[in-house]
């Protein structure tokens, strides 16, 4: 458990792993320890078929 606050994060291709609910929790988390007007980066593998 993160016992800082922060004011910004990345998270590189992080999110396709997660289920939804997992991802809900990750966004709870990340609001729990973020301190106003933080700034989160997401990013995602772009995969076409």
């Amino acid at each position: 458990m993160l016992e800082e606050a922060y004011d910004a994060g990345v998270c590189i291709e992080v999110i396709e792993h997660l289920t939804p609910r997992m991802l809900g929790k990750l966004v709870d988390g990340l609001a729990k320890v973020s301190l106003p007007d933080s700034l989160w980066l997401f990013n995602t593998a772009c995969r076409t078929m």
